[in-house]
């Protein structure tokens, strides 16, 4: 584990772009989307929370600390298909699934679906939709629709990992974890140099950086 701050890990993010293509700390650069007068390390800066967010979607969660979900479950019945499916709504920092199961689940689950999947349509059908044996989530406008009792049942135990933001105080991490954070984020300031051949070294890292997170 490793103990950070945010300028730290901005720091450790040009590391990683000098060596693929070194550039003076306090030279000036005409990046897309920003002004001219942005450094390196604003750039980085800029582009870190949303790195952050996507290599920790893809990262091992055991690796990540993780928050009891609460709320109400709401059982809801859709239309006349008789199908009966469980809602909770997700807090602001919410980034992804850590464990959920409900009281009739045979098992828990630890990834959601996309509500633009073929999959998600087939919860919405009577004869296609999840049982208690394999349950599904998925997250729609700001609530985890829950597919798998079937009838009315209440939440066993939930838990979600939220997003990390780097601060000027120190933050907690994983160090493999934040390596893969490092890299993610390394390419998405080189894609916006438009450093293709640094960025497609980059992406080699950071996928190998995530793969790492789960050995």
């Amino acid at each position: 584990m490793a103990d950070i701050a945010r300028n730290n890990v901005v720091d450790r993010v040009k590391s990683l772009i000098d060596e693929l293509t070194p550039f003076t700390d306090g030279q000036l650069q005409t990046l897309p989307s920003l002004s001219s007068l942005d450094t390196i390390k604003r750039y980085i800066d800029n582009a870190l929370d949303e790195a952050t967010d996507a290599a920790m979607l893809l990262c091992n969660s055991q690796r990540m600390p993780h928050t009891a979900l609460s709320g109400t479950i709401n059982n809801v019945l859709l239309g006349d298909s008789g199908i009966i499916y469980q809602t909770i709504a997700i807090p602001a920092d919410f980034l992804r699934v850590y464990f959920i199961k409900m009281a009739k689940w045979q098992h828990g689950i630890t990834t959601i679906i996309s509500v633009d999947s073929e999959q998600y349509k087939q919860m919405r059908n009577p004869y296609t939709t999840a049982g208690s044996a394999k349950p599904v989530a998925a997250l729609n406008n700001g609530m985890l629709e829950l597919y798998g009792s079937q009838e009315n049942d209440t939440l066993l135990t939930s838990s979600y990992i939220n997003k990390l933001r780097f601060a000027t105080s120190l933050t907690t991490i994983d160090d493999m974890v934040l390596n893969a954070i490092a890299w993610r984020c390394a390419g998405e300031v080189l894609a916006g140099m438009e450093r293709s051949e640094a960025f497609k070294m980059a992406k080699g890292f950071y996928e190998e950086a995530v793969k790492l997170t789960f050995i």
